[in-house]
């Protein structure tokens, strides 16, 4: 136990009660199939964002990437003329 002094004064610190309240617990054989329904349509419209944006990414890096290389095969060329 922790005594404690509080202005001079010596307490002791009262146990705390080892009772919890008790929660009912979760009944898994009530699925809200519309909530179901309703989670799935939304993960599949969010996946459906992420696959478009990551395949205009692609398309946009594909782009710069291959002026990139057009830019250094056109200036390559140059140089051998010369």
């Amino acid at each position: 136990m922790t005594i404690a002094y509080y202005k001079g004064k010596r307490y002791k610190a009262e146990p705390k009660s080892k009772t919890k309240p008790k929660t009912k617990p979760i009944s898994d054989d009530v699925i809200n199939q519309d909530e179901v329904e309703h989670n799935q349509l939304q993960n599949k419209i969010m996946n459906d964002k992420i696959d478009n944006a990551y395949f205009s990414t692609v398309e946009k890096l594909n782009k710069v990437t291959g002026l990139i290389v057009e830019g250094a095969m056109r200036k390559h060329k140059q140089e051998e003329e010369l």
